[in-house]
């Protein structure tokens, strides 16, 4: 069995792994079963044994992980190491970018406050080059 999800370009690679684990603890949690899902994703694992997250997406999936009780096994397979599964799972994943339906995360901080400051600098640029030519300074 296999679900494909696509997020927006402003969403991370951090952001789809960590959807795709709460997805799979949320299906777990409707099927009333016992999983053990695999990443080779460290970051997520870190991100949902911290304690001082603010991420929305983090606190959902440790919110619903939590619902499970010990019915939710984590481990992690190093990536790009010929792991079979690991294989597949990227393959499906590349698939999702294309075949995927969409899923709706909030845009994280970082990407607001990349896009803001590289717009800045650009007016700021546009204004600089602007001041220059009209001085008669090049």
């Amino acid at each position: 069995m296999s679900f494909k999800f696509k997020l927006s370009v402003n969403n991370t690679v951090f952001q789809a792994e960590l959807a795709a684990i709460d997805f799979a603890v949320r299906w777990a949690l409707e099927k009333k079963i016992k999983i053990n899902i695999i990443t080779d994703s460290q970051s997520s694992i870190e991100a949902l044994r911290s304690f001082r997250s603010r991420s929305e997406v983090i606190i959902r999936a440790k919110e619903n992980s939590n619902m499970i009780g010990g019915q939710i096994g984590l481990a992690r397979v190093k990536a790009h190491a010929g792991n079979l599964g690991n294989k597949l799972a990227d393959h499906h994943a590349k698939l999702a970018t294309i075949q995927g339906v969409e899923m709706h995360l909030l845009t994280p901080y970082s990407c607001l406050k990349y896009r803001i400051s590289k717009s800045l600098i650009r007016e700021w640029g546009e204004f600089w080059d602007g001041s220059q030519s009209e001085s008669g300074h090049t």
